[in-house]
């Protein structure tokens, strides 16, 4: 599966995920982000479609997709974003896909998936951790995994100090 450890990885603390990540406080309110509510709305989901949101932070996109009768994967590589990520929804058996997502730590630019396995792939706030080569590797995947030509996601400002996140020239 090659190296789940990502580039900044070690910022993706509790603190983080309680006070700086995008939409935290919908998140600590028990809602979602307006962003991820526009994700989701334009990714036309369909009851029984199967998704994969990669950088999958604190779940709450991969749990919005199920409500949605999605079949749902959300990977991420901090082990902290899956304490996160619906504490209740982490179980040994990954195959109970139609009521909660299934969380794996994962790194974007190595999926372990086959080939055209998810209707919808959400990219969404994970440009700002990858280097170049990474983000080219993790778009890459993405397209290889998605079945058929759409590739479904979102480029995000940066939420962390400027120190931390990178200028988006492209």
């Amino acid at each position: 599966m090659g190296d789940v450890q990502g580039l900044l990885a070690e910022i993706y603390t509790d603190d983080y995920y309680l006070h700086v990540c995008g939409g935290y406080h919908e998140f600590l309110a028990g809602g979602i982000s307006p962003r991820l509510l526009r994700a989701i709305d334009l990714a036309d989901l369909q009851s029984g479609m199967r998704v994969l949101d990669v950088g999958s932070g604190r779940g709450e996109l991969a749990n919005k997709c199920v409500e949605a009768g999605c079949q749902v994967w959300g990977i991420d590589y901090s082990s902290t974003a899956l304490e996160f990520s619906s504490p209740g929804s982490m179980r040994a058996d990954a195959s109970d896909h139609a009521n909660h997502p299934n969380f794996l730590r994962m790194n974007g630019i190595h999926l372990g998936f086959p080939a055209a396995s998810f209707d919808r792939v959400f990219l969404i706030g994970i440009i700002e951790p990858l280097t170049d080569d990474e983000l080219g590797a993790t778009s890459s995947e993405a397209r290889r995994v998605l079945l058929g030509a759409d590739l479904w996601g979102t480029v995000d400002i940066p939420y962390t100090k400027p120190s931390v996140g990178r200028e988006l020239a492209r």
